[in-house]
C-alpha cells in the first residue's frame, strides 16, 4: 500500500496533470481568474455583457 503511494507521489508533473489528478486545481484557478478579471473590467467599463459573461465564466468553473 505504501508503495502505491509513494509511486503516486513521484510521478512527473505531466504524468499527474494527462491522469487528472490536478482537474480541481485547475478549475478553480481558472475560476479565479475568470472572477478578477470580470472585477476589474467591472470597475473600468462599468456593467455590461462582457462582464456578466466573464462572471459566468467564473461560476461554471468554480461554481
Amino acid at each position: 500500500m505504501r508503495e502505491d503511494l509513494r509511486a503516486a507521489k513521484n510521478r512527473p508533473f505531466i504524468a499527474k496533470l494527462k491522469s487528472g489528478d490536478y482537474n480541481e486545481e485547475i478549475s478553480c484557478s481558472l475560476g479565479l481568474i475568470f472572477l478578477i478579471t470580470a472585477l476589474v473590467v467591472g470597475k473600468t467599463i462599468g456593467p455590461g455583457w462582457k462582464t456578466n459573461l466573464l462572471y459566468l465564466g467564473a461560476y461554471l468553473f468554480a461554481g
